[in-house]
């Protein structure tokens, strides 16, 4: 310490003081402190606190900015100007990978029983984020982040966050009434201007290079319930969709998933991928959707087994699978023969007739056996030979896999496989529809 003032052995009177102006000499100077206040005082310097006015930074080695005091606060006070448009810069170099480190931490602590009369918030770091610039557009924005966490590794690291929330609560007594990890409100008041797209929560992952990865998840929830615990409702993922008085929207979803394949490949792709890993102990439901609404699925729905009730169907036929001895279009005529199960007819009025070979059935049985799917009953095309009236019966004919009029005069029971459903003038033979089964 240097010491200028009532001090033994030292320089006692300062008659001059003179101020040398220095802003562009790299060199460390020490800042001048006085300790009292008043006519006599001692100006002390700290080298744990210097200056240089080469690159304007003030460094210091373990000393603390701020008060003591219960009402006083530190306040930055910057503007655009500042350097680097930064009202606050901090910089830590950690080049000890063995230690771990801290670069900003805050302890809060909160104590106390006193009765509160109302909601009191007590907030550990708060960030209140104001814009009301004007002039951006779509192509040059005002982009405004409250928060912007950045992290860069290119090292090895086991474990890399952006950001990470560790929430406990501990109480044996008392009431927490809501408990949340992360908590985002946005509200669009929206009076009069555009919102292209509000999000709440949006998570956009980037996975690039030549390196391997091995699982991409853009976001992960994970419920544990552990030993002991009990829970009412335990939820992976809540999603909820209220629309309240006076609110109009075009489409609502509480869940949409999207895959977007632009010029990539894959394997397998899932819009919805769910699994048990063990038995449910209880009724276990793959999907489960109550309420008054409609369950749309534009592609083919599998399962290894259904139970319900099926009102509607998009195709006109109940098929069946079987083994035929070659390959046949739908509307061939079959009967039960050949090398296999079934083959094409080639006699008339055969009582062994089989069924018509489907070209859309509305239910397909015995799908996983068998090379043909068989139309037993309902509508379908089917290859006839003239003339037919609507409503006339239909049998086998000389002709490979078409059939024909019936001839009373050969009917025997079991031949009839349908009736026509259209006029055939002359003796042509064309693909018409025909109801299978109805004689």
């Amino acid at each position: 310490m240097a010491y200028l003032g009532n001090e033994p052995d030292v320089i006692k009177t300062a008659e001059t003081v003179t101020n040398v102006a220095n802003n562009s000499t790299d060199e460390t100077v020490y800042l001048v402190f006085s300790d009292t206040q008043g006519a006599t005082t001692t100006l002390e310097t700290d080298s744990d606190l210097a200056y240089n006015p080469s690159t304007n930074l003030l460094t210091t080695a373990g000393a603390g900015i701020g008060t003591t005091t219960s009402s006083g606060a530190l306040t930055i006070d910057a503007d655009s100007s500042t350097t680097n448009n930064r009202a606050l810069h901090l910089t830590i170099t950690d080049d000890d990978p063995t230690a771990a480190t801290t670069a900003t931490y805050i302890d809060y602590n909160i104590s106390g029983a006193t009765a509160t009369g109302g909601d009191t918030n007590h907030i550990a770091f708060r960030v209140d984020t104001d814009s009301s610039a004007t002039g951006g557009d779509t192509t040059d924005e005002h982009r405004v982040y409250s928060i912007y966490n950045s992290v860069d590794v290119s090292g090895d690291s086991d474990l890399v966050v952006g950001q990470y929330n560790d929430m406990r609560t501990t109480h044996s007594e008392g009431t927490v009434s809501v408990l949340y990890g992360v908590y985002t409100l946005l509200e669009s008041d929206n009076s009069g201007g555009t919102v292209a797209t509000a999000t709440a929560n949006r998570n956009l992952m980037y996975v690039n290079g030549t390196g391997s990865t091995t699982n991409a998840y853009a976001s992960t929830n994970i419920t544990l319930l552990q030993d002991p615990s009990t829970v009412t409702n335990a939820y992976g993922s809540y999603n909820e969709v209220q629309l309240e008085t006076n609110s109009t929207v075009t489409t609502a979803y509480g869940v949409r998933s999207l895959i977007d394949e632009n010029g990539g490949s894959s394997t397998n792709e899932y819009l919805f991928h769910g699994s048990y890993e063990g038995a449910p102990s209880g009724t276990g439901y793959g999907v489960y959707i109550t309420g008054e609404s409609n369950n749309y699925f534009s592609g083919n729905v599998t399962a290894s087994h259904f139970v319900g009730t099926a009102t509607e169907a998009l195709y006109a036929d109940l098929a069946e699978n079987y083994q035929a001895d070659d390959t046949y279009e739908p509307g061939t005529v079959l009967v039960f023969g050949g090398s296999a199960e079934v083959t094409a007819t080639n006699k008339t009025h055969d009582t062994r007739v089989a069924g018509v070979v489907s070209t859309n059935p509305a239910y397909l049985m015995n799908k996983d056996s068998g090379n043909t799917s068989l139309g037993l009953t309902g509508r379908l095309p089917c290859l006839v030979k003239g003339p037919v009236d609507k409503g006339t019966l239909l049998v086998t004919s000389t002709t490979p896999g078409v059939a024909q009029a019936l001839n009373d005069a050969y009917y025997k029971p079991g031949c009839v496989i349908g009736k026509s459903m259209n006029t055939l003038t002359d003796s042509s033979i064309e693909l018409i529809e025909i109801a299978v089964g109805r004689f």
